[in-house]
């Protein structure tokens, strides 16, 4: 079979345009007249779909114009983007070349990385993270949420439908709602800084996945665009490709369909180039990108995304790898040195190998762990997929739902574009790998909890690492908690706190710890923080507090979002707060954020409202709300919580500045 297909690919790779192709497979097709006359792209596809053994898989699809058509549809995406391999033919190549290929056939050699460690904010670090706040206007941010995510097992509650992982829900939120707003967060911090508004573009890539193009949509018409204009949001859908057994044969659904998945998330380079997304950016006076992948909610935690792009963009690289250490079980690549030889001449990578590569298993423990969070200069990436447009093609199989077959799709792997950036050195002068603390890096949510198994990969393997950052943060402010110890399936039986908070309050540490001091939290205790102007020193929680705001960073005109000190603002200085806090028999689930309270304390705010409290005791059920344009002052009058409301002009509660060694400083302006 292979060599045949190698004949046909000798006559499919020269081809310049799709018309040239189809004149290579347009012999007449028996069994499809009672469809109607097919055009010359049609007949090429089902000859493409004979020459490479499969056609079996067409036959199911003769009943109807209709079924016939949604099959070519499919087939021709495939085709189009795979036409640098030579198409569908070109594709089931790959496949068998893969599959009879017992290891890879280049020798390479490994070698660990040079790094940039992150973890602490010495003095290179504090450059970095300002370099990445101050030249945000350059940046781009791409993200692949098209994957199919089938070990979540997402389902719609009232229909039954899978559902993508775009629409996993932690904390009230979506999984790209808490992608959104990290990005805001940092925004909003360029803003403070220097008095402007930088509107990201984003560009998200999407499949038909679980509907998962059209979920996406929805998300951003439902939120209005997250208060900016439609014009800063593309998407591009990947094409869903065949998948196979280990005989090379395409598999077929219960229903007989063919079973197509997405192609891993390496075809986004090309994809991207493809449908022009890159050089729209590009036009839009973009120079560089972040990516990010859905799954990886705690990515935007502390100030590591500023720094990584704040080396990138500092020192003008062409690619980045934002790494931690590796965690033992964890399925992720391994980023490493590769030396290649051609035609006698060394060069030099920095690189990743997928967890399913077989040449993974001999790296040492040691190497460090590929997050897949990237970072990319726009113009060498649209170079690089000229030169290689499928990088990373690995197999890698997996049990197809509840049956033991495994099966596989041909794909590909974002990072190992990142070959393409080589030298004649080990320095990888032209990419760089930052390295921090893997709880602020990643923590994916990959498949649903099981029942006594590990909470690794899980939802509610990120909530416990959300829990454990919070620990670590309120802890650096002076705050007494409770100890997080052992964690097991009993925390969400009886959490000792949760703590929950905006990522504008920051997103830095070293900014919320200027902003909350001191202070206790007792056990089973839960706070929300939703405002990014706080000032909260001494507070001592026995119970629940929720502070919601209607405007967090500004003020709205019509939809769209205007950073501005028009935000909502809460002072709370000596200040006990104590009541019967949360229902756990009631509450539905801390990771999604329903839950229930016996008792609680909510302020909530509008634009530009004010509520402040200063040796006040709030004992029991309060809700407080402070309406725009007002200022609420809470005092105790003979053991009572008395309110007075009043006007209030616009004033930031905080002016933000740099110091001489380069840290974010926040100074009271009450």
């Amino acid at each position: 079979m292979q060599e045949n297909l190698k004949k046909h690919l000798s006559k499919l790779l020269p081809t310049k345009s799709e018309k040239e192709r189809y004149q290579i497979f347009n012999q007449p097709i028996e069994g499809v007249d009672h469809l109607g006359p097919l055009s010359d792209d049609e007949t090429y596809l089902i000859n493409a779909l004979f020459a490479i053994g499969q056609k079996n898989i067409i036959r199911p699809y003769l009943k109807t114009r209709e079924e016939l058509s949604k099959l070519l549809d499919e087939l021709h995406a495939v085709d189009r983007f795979y036409a640098d391999f030579g198409g569908l033919v070109g594709y089931q190549n790959q496949v068998l070349k893969l599959l009879n290929q017992k290891m890879p056939d280049k020798q390479e050699e490994y070698f660990p990385p040079n790094s940039i460690d992150i973890s602490f904010e010495n003095a290179q670090v504090k450059k970095a993270i300002l370099s990445g706040i101050k030249e945000m206007d350059k940046m781009a941010e791409m993200y692949a949420i098209g994957g199919a995510a089938d070990r979540l097992n997402l389902v719609d509650s009232a229909t039954g439908v899978p559902l993508p992982a775009a629409k996993l829900t932690l904390l009230n939120k979506t999984l790209l709602e808490h992608m959104i707003r990290d990005l805001f967060a940092r925004e909003y911090l360029h803003f403070k800084l220097f008095g402007k508004q930088v509107e990201t573009p984003l560009a998200m890539m999407t499949s038909r996945e679980k509907q998962n193009d059209m979920h996406v949509r929805r998300i951003c018409q439902e939120n209005k665009w997250f208060g900016r204009k439609e014009v800063n949001f593309s998407f591009f859908c990947q094409p869903l490709v065949p998948t196979f057994e280990k005989n090379g044969n395409w598999k077929q659904d219960d229903s007989d369909s063919l079973l197509l998945k997405p192609g891993g998330h390496g075809v986004i380079w090309k994809l991207a180039s493809q449908e022009k997304v890159i050089h729209n950016l590009r036009e839009m006076g973009k120079t560089k990108a972040l990516i990010r992948q859905i799954n990886n909610p705690i990515a935007g935690t502390d100030y590591g995304l500023l720094a990584f792009t704040g080396i990138g963009l500092s020192e003008d690289q062409q690619f980045g790898f934002a790494s931690c250490p590796r965690r033992k079980n964890a399925k992720e690549g391994v980023n490493v040195i590769k030396k290649q030889v051609k035609e006698g001449v060394a060069s030099y990578a920095l690189s990743n190998l997928e967890y399913c590569d077989l040449r993974a298993d001999a790296i040492a423990e040691d190497y460090p762990a590929n997050t897949n969070i990237l970072f990319v200069d726009l113009a060498g990436i649209e170079k690089a997929v000229k030169d290689n447009p499928y990088p990373g093609v690995v197999l890698n199989f997996k049990q197809s739902g509840k049956s033991s077959t495994e099966i596989a799709r041909l794909e590909l792997t974002m990072q190992n574009i990142a070959d393409y950036f080589e030298d004649i050195s080990k320095e990888h002068k032209h990419s760089y790998l930052t390295v921090n603390t893997r709880e602020k890096t990643i923590s994916a949510a990959k498949k649903a909890y099981i029942e006594g198994e590990s909470f690794l990969e899980t939802p509610e393997g990120c909530i416990l690492d959300m829990q454990r950052n919070a620990h670590a943060l309120f802890s650096s402010c002076g705050t007494q908690l409770p100890p997080l110890e052992s964690i097991d399936s009993s925390y969400f039986e009886c959490p000792p706190y949760f703590i929950t908070y905006h990522p504008a309050l920051g997103p830095n540490y070293s900014i919320i710890r200027q902003k909350i001091k001191g202070g206790q939290i007792a056990f089973g205790s839960y706070m929300n923080l939703e405002v990014a102007e706080l000032a909260m020193n001494s507070v001592n929680l026995d119970g629940s507090l929720s502070i919601e705001s209607d405007n967090v960073m500004g003020h709205y005109e019509g939809d769209e979002l205007i950073f501005s000190d028009r935000t909502s603002r809460i002072i709370l200085e000596n200040v006990d707060i104590e009541n019967d806090g949360l229902d756990l028999d009631r509450t539905t689930s801390l990771v999604t954020g329903e839950v229930v309270h016996k008792q609680n304390c909510l302020i909530s705010l509008g634009e530009n409202a004010q509520f402040e409290a200063r040796n006040v005791r709030f004992k029991g059920d309060f809700i407080i709300r402070v309406p725009k344009d007002l200022r609420c002052v809470a005092k105790m009058n003979n053991r009572k919580v008395e309110f007075t409301f009043e006007p209030i002009k616009t004033v930031s509660l905080y002016r933000y500045w740099v110091n001489q060694a380069d840290e974010v400083c926040v100074s009271p302006n009450y």
